[in-house]
Formats: C-alpha cells, structure tokens, sequence
C-alpha cells in the first residue's frame, strides 16, 4: 500500500469504522493497493473497500491470530484477491 496522496482530491467521502476510540473512527481518502504474489488472483481488479488493518484480518482469517480489536473484526480481508 502507498499511504500518500501527493495532494491529490478525492470525490469520494471517507467512510467510518469500528473503534473503541471515537477519533479514530474516521478513515482517510482512499489509498492504491496492489497485491502481488504467487498466490493472488491474476487480473483481477477488486472493488471491495479495504484499510490498513486489512492486512492483519487477512491474517486473522487464514491462520487464526487473535484479534486485535473491533477495528480488526470489523475489516475486510483480502481474501477476495486471494487463489
């Protein structure tokens, strides 16, 4: 992921997530991602809205790692660009 957005405008609003701390609920404009790997779908171009945390409950839900808070549980995976 690549966390800059050069000052470029986004047309579309931020959504919220789950966290226990209200400032925090809040997330930025969207981000690029590309997932690269022998194990990721070829081609394939994946609208699902995705946040850092991603990453971790990619991890949670492939290998069973404890959670590490509702913001975790309330991500989605990418499973979804996954073979």
């Amino acid at each position: 992921m690549f966390d800059e957005h050069g000052g470029f405008y986004d047309h579309v609003p931020p959504p919220q997530t789950d966290d226990p701390n209200p400032e925090f609920r809040q997330l930025g404009f969207r981000v690029p991602a590309i997932a690269v790997g022998p194990t990721v779908r070829r081609g394939a171009v994946v609208s699902t809205t995705f946040e850092h945390v991603s990453i971790a409950a990619t991890l949670k839900s492939r290998f069973g790692i404890a959670s590490l808070g509702r913001r975790m549980d309330a991500a989605n995976d990418l499973s979804s660009v996954l073979d």
